[in-house]
This record gives structure tokens, sequence and C-alpha cells, in this order.
């Protein structure tokens, strides 16, 4: 007779005996009603009505169980990648820690060593301001400042000049530059027209050697070279006596005030850098590069965690019962990769204890076990656990875990048992 049909009948049996309790009552309640002594009708005796019994009033509450682990986990990746290993297959046994899969880390190993040479610099920049200027530095510093503050006293003096306009000295100076520029040019000119007068046609080409007329023709070319270059010296030189008999101009005299502008500019930033330097790093600048250490440590350990977390681990000692991806394929985060169970600790949960019977039942109560796979073989247990909200599926079942005490030989995961919970009604 199947487990259904069994408890069909205790059902059936409950219902009976609680119909049979109710009658005796009332046909009692009826004889207790009669006449009493001849000649004088019995006082009436009130009746009670009994409310039918439930199952868990019998005596027994049976309900169907599963063999189940104790432990048992779906692992799946923290993170999505590309599974480039599995270490295992279905009934392998693993231990506590073993590597079940790995995704690929090649982008993963990229962030963590850029995370440590982020912490690096940050690291080193902490303890670089934590030291203060070195003598290097320093030095450095005041020869920035020297050599500011020497150009800046050239640009002053420039702008001094170009403000105060030409000087009798230069202003002869340039005279004496243009007479002497009108003389090599006169001397040049007086060249050149020589070399252009050696007319072939000439009288005197005929009393003249061929080699002696080729000379003075190779020598116009020269006499034109130099005949050039003198009159633009003379040029620029009655340029510069015109300009500085003209005076400064405004456009001179704005470019030298800038001059000296950018130069005095310069000085003040490196006078204030060396104040800086001899003064130390502020609090406030060790303080931010603290900081900065901080976040690279926190991007380093976030980088570390995201690579750790593309290796599977084992996190009991079980044995593989399903696997639903290959290598090769590429997972979302949280997407079951394999069912790991601890198959050397079986347990049982049922799966049919009502509404009725649960609240007959408490943790710690002992019951007996049949199993289908066994007849005649019985074990006893105590229930672990009463699920505190009822099962999902039809009708309102509350699921309860059982340890055995003694599994049986031959007993796998996913059997049936019948499960009888013996109730004390003095409870």
């Amino acid at each position: 007779m199947s487990h259904d049909m069994i408890q069909l009948t205790r059902e059936r049996f409950t219902r009976l005996a609680g119909l049979v309790l109710v009658l005796t009552a009332v046909l009692l309640g009826g004889c207790q009603s009669g006449l009493g002594p001849i000649g004088r009708q019995a006082e009436p005796t009130p009746t009670v009505q009994s409310p039918p019994l439930a199952a868990s009033q019998t005596g027994v509450v049976s309900v169907t169980g599963e063999v189940v682990p104790a432990r048992q986990s779906m692992l799946s990746f923290a993170t999505g990648g590309r599974i480039v290993e599995i270490t295992v297959e279905i009934g392998d046994t693993v231990q506590a820690g073993d590597v079940i899969a790995r995704l690929d880390t090649t982008l993963l190993d990229a962030e963590v060593r850029k995370a440590e040479a982020a912490l690096a610099v940050a690291q080193a920049t902490l303890a670089q301001v934590q030291a203060g200027p070195r003598e290097p530095q320093l030095a450095e510093a005041e020869s920035n400042v020297q050599a500011a503050n020497a150009a800046a006293a050239v640009a002053d003096a420039q702008r001094r000049v170009v403000s105060a306009g030409p000087r009798a000295d230069q202003i002869a100076q340039a005279e004496a530059a243009v007479q002497q520029a009108l003389l090599q040019f006169k001397a040049a000119e007086d060249q050149y027209r020589w070399t252009r007068n050696a007319d072939p046609d000439h009288p005197d080409y005929a009393h003249m050697p061929p080699q002696q007329v080729e000379r003075i023709h190779s020598w116009e070319e020269d006499a034109l070279e130099n005949y050039n270059r003198a009159q633009r010296a003379l040029e620029e030189a009655r340029a510069r006596l015109n300009t500085l008999l003209a005076g400064p101009d405004e456009d001179t005299i704005r470019a030298a005030e800038a001059e000296l502008w950018a130069a005095s500019a310069e000085y003040r930033a490196s006078r204030a850098n060396l104040e800086e330097l001899e003064a130390g790093t502020p609090e406030e600048d060790i303080a931010i590069a603290r900081a900065q250490v901080t976040l690279a440590e926190v991007a380093l350990e976030t980088a570390t965690i995201a690579r750790e977390q593309a290796v599977l681990t084992a996190p009991f000692d079980g044995t593989v019962a399903e696997l639903f991806v290959q290598v090769g394929r590429t997972v979302s985060p949280g997407e079951p990769v394999l069912l790991l169970a601890d198959l050397s600790h079986l347990r049982l949960q049922t799966t049919d204890l009502s509404e009725l019977d649960v609240a007959a039942v408490e943790e710690g109560d002992p019951v007996n076990i049949t199993f289908d796979a066994l007849p005649g073989e019985t074990a006893k247990g105590v229930i672990a656990e009463i699920a505190a909200r009822a099962a999902e599926g039809q009708g309102v079942n509350f699921t309860t875990t059982i340890d055995v005490d003694a599994m049986p030989e031959g007993i796998r995961w996913g059997m049936t048992a019948l499960v009888e919970i013996p109730i004390d009604r003095g409870r």
C-alpha cells in the first residue's frame, strides 16, 4: 500500500473515531434526560457538544519525508565573465577552499596592477610632502630667485634708457658710423665704375694681354657685390642716426615696460616659491596626501576583490551534484554554475505537514521513519527545525527538518520515507 493510501486511510479512521465519540456522548445525554423515580420526572441534564478531533489528537501524525543533504549550495560567480577553467565534474568530491572554476581575469589583473601603481605613487607623494624640501630644491629655488632678480634689473635699465632718449655720445657715434659707411660706399662705387668701364672696345684694351682683360671682367661681379653691401650699410647707419635723432616712440617705451613687468612677475613667483619651500609643507597638503593614499588603498582592495570574485571556490566539503556550464561559456553575476551538496550527512524534510498538524509538533519531538526503498527497515530521528512560514505549492504545508539517528545504508538523496510523529496529548 502506498504512503498516500495509508495517509488517506488514517484520516478516514480519525474522522470515523471522532464521529463515534460524538454519537456516544449524545446517546448518554439522552438517557440521563429520561424519567427518574416513579411519580417524579428527573431534572434535565445539559449536554455538551464535543468538537471533532484533529489528526494531531489521534496520537500520531503521519507525513511524507524526502532525503536531502544536511548542507547544499547553488554556487555562482559574483561577477560576470567568460569561464576559462572548470576543475570538477559531476560526482567529484571537493574540500572547502578548493578551486572549482575560473573566469578570464586579463582585464581584472590589469586593474590590480594599475591600482598597485597608483598606490605606490600616492605613498611616495605622501613621504615626499612629509619629508619637506631637500637641500637641492632649496639651492635651485635660491638660484632661480637670483636669476629672476638680475633679469628684472636689466629690464628696468633698458626701460630707463628707452624712456630717457639718446645721449649725445650715442648721436655722435651714430654720425661717425654714417660718415664711415659713406666713405666705404664711395670707394665701392668707384671700384664698380672702374670695372664697368673696362669695355673691350676701349682703345686701351688693344694694348692689354687677353689674360688681363679676362681678369678685369671677373672683378666686375665682386665690385658689384661690394657696392651693394656698402650701400645697405650706409642706409642702415643713416636709419639708426635718424631713429636716435627722432627720440623714443610710444611702442618702444611700451615694449620696454612690458619686458620689465614680465621680469618682475617672474622674480615675485620665484621668491614666493623659495619662501614656501623654506616654510615647509603645510598640514593641509599632508592631509590631502594621506587621503590620496587612502583612496588608492580602497581602489586596490576593490580591484583585488573583483579579481578574487573571478575564482569560484568550494564553501564547504561536499560532492558536485549538478554542473550547469562549460568552459568558454560567458556567465552573468549570480548565474548558477554548479550544485554542491554534503552527502556525508543526510537528513529528512517533510513535504505535507499540514497547518492542522504543525501546531501539535515541536522541535525536539522524536519520530519513527520507514523508507520506501528499504521495506521493513525502520529508523529513528528527532525534529530539528520547523519552518516559520508555509511552503510554496498546493495546500498549506510546513517544511520540517528531521535529523536521523542512524541513516540506513543505501539511502540516497531524493528517496522518500514515511515519518510518524507520536503526539503527547498531555502537553
